[in-house]
């Protein structure tokens, strides 16, 4: 009964107030953090030259700055758009219809313009201001579209996927839980925990994550985002979570931090591989 109350009052900790943020900082920082054990000793020393820090250190500069004027390039939706077919990622256009970087935005936008910058040995002939710029966009946004949540439908299309949940009769988006839900019941747990609990896959399927692009990881995580309606429905109650439905959500939300990890090491080893 004791572990009961204990989750409902982190519960309340969690969902008490809205938030305009991804997912959280700790979630965030996990994800950089667990990036950064995979990167090698190269891309590591290089992150660490730009940076002047750790990956962490910047998980969530993104969220923290894009409300000010000043960073207007950065105050956009840090998510992916999905085709009208409801089935791919769109990797060209914004839900406005209009092609990435015409209007300010979302995370292909960023992400395409990052490794057109950094990528095939480019970052040496850029500013090191413009690198350590880059790297930030790519320490956020990698994670960010791998949250089950930041892959938004364009306007007018399944509406019905935006509800709300109850907490002790109060609602909240289904947005906010899925942005928290690394967290829920763990809210003790520091970054090096996390990263000891959730990153113990085999090196076989650590080779797996290490592959690929972001189009196939966006529409991966699209996938994996579709299972967010069946595990969380409209209206649920999420301070009487039963331990098996709990265990479901922390599954999905570690697998995506984990990706996302995993995809940010791969995209930096990359970028510095020379």
């Amino acid at each position: 009964m004791k572990k009961l109350s204990i989750l409902v009052v982190s519960l309340f900790a969690l969902f008490g107030a809205e938030s305009a943020k991804a997912w959280t900082n700790y979630a965030h920082g996990t994800a950089a953090y667990i990036a950064e054990q995979h990167l090698t000793p190269e891309a590591k020393a290089k992150c660490h030259y730009y940076l002047k820090h750790t990956l962490p250190y910047y998980a969530s500069w993104m969220d923290y700055w894009k409300g000010a004027d000043v960073f207007k390039s950065v105050n956009a939706r840090h998510s992916v758009m999905i085709k009208a077919d409801g089935k791919n990622i769109d990797m060209a256009f914004d839900e406005y219809g209009k092609p990435y970087g015409v209007t300010p935005g979302e995370c292909m936008g960023y992400l395409r313009d990052a490794l057109a910058e950094l990528g095939e040995g480019k970052y040496k002939n850029q500013p090191d201001s413009l690198v350590r710029q880059n790297l930030i966009y790519l320490i956020h946004m990698v994670p960010d579209f791998h949250c089950p949540v930041h892959t938004f439908f364009k306007k007018g299309m399944h509406a019905e996927r935006k509800y709300t949940l109850k907490l002790k009769g109060k609602s909240y988006s289904l947005h906010t839980f899925w942005d928290r839900s690394p967290n829920i019941g763990r809210t003790k747990w520091t970054m090096e925990r996390y990263a000891k609990e959730v990153d113990v896959i085999s090196p076989k399927l650590q080779k797996k994550y290490m592959k690929g692009n972001v189009k196939k990881w966006a529409n991966d995580a699209l996938k994996q985002a579709n299972r967010v309606y069946d595990i969380t429905p409209k209206g649920m109650e999420t301070h009487k979570v039963p331990k098996d439905k709990l265990a479901e959500i922390h599954k999905l939300s570690d697998e995506m931090i984990l990706k996302g990890a995993y995809h940010l090491a791969y995209m930096i080893n990359d970028i510095f591989k020379d």
